[in-house]
């Protein structure tokens, strides 16, 4: 056990390793320069942005600096928004991510347990075929399309009721069912292998 627990992590920190050097170097590799806007106007500037962004040193120090200060957690200064810290921006994004991520986990682990045993209680019949064919429709469905008919099934819902209490997007106010359209795409992934092994074992 402590021998499968100790290559995993090591398998995942080889996997860190080289997702971080690949976007760095594709980083390098696209063309333009990410000096090259209304910010460097003049040389002075842009050399002080290069100095400041460490853009001025040679690439391989550059990839040495960048796995280092990744380790320590580190990401530096957002090129985007100006004078403020990747680290910040993590910060104030993630508990909306990591809402996201448990509601869908939360709807994954239930709804896959519900379609699996249905389908497993009712073999080959009309349950089955339905939760199955609707499995299948789901995997198919690229997510962009599936979130773009979960909101338009949202704004025909205010419409009909005329209501507003279903809002398609935002943040910060009670509106569990858009929330929920993005967390039930997650459904497939429950019964998708077959189910009836409930019945089988």
């Amino acid at each position: 056990m402590l021998k499968y627990t100790l290559g995993r992590i090591l398998s995942g920190l080889v996997t860190i390793w080289f997702i971080a050097t690949a976007t760095f170097l594709a980083m390098h590799a696209v063309p333009g320069d990410p000096l090259m806007n209304e910010k460097a106007t003049t040389p002075e500037i842009r050399e002080n942005l290069a100095r400041k962004y460490g853009l001025d040193k040679p690439i391989v120090e550059q990839y040495v600096i960048y796995l280092g200060n990744m380790v320590q957690g580190d990401f530096g200064i957002s090129f985007t928004q100006q004078n403020r810290k990747v680290n910040d921006i993590i910060q104030d994004h993630f508990p909306v991510s990591a809402a996201l991520g448990i509601l869908a986990i939360t709807f994954a682990a239930l709804g896959g347990i519900l379609w699996g045993a249905l389908t497993a209680l009712y073999r080959n019949q009309l349950p089955d075929i339905i939760i199955m064919f609707l499995v299948i429709l789901g995997i198919s469905v690229p997510s962009f399309v599936f979130a773009a008919l979960g909101q338009l099934l949202l704004v025909n819902i205010n419409q009909w009721f005329n209501i507003s209490f279903l809002p398609v997007a935002g943040w910060g106010t009670f509106c569990p069912y858009d929330r929920a359209v993005f967390s039930a795409r997650t459904w497939h992934h429950g019964p998708a292998d077959p189910p009836h092994a409930l019945v089988d074992a």
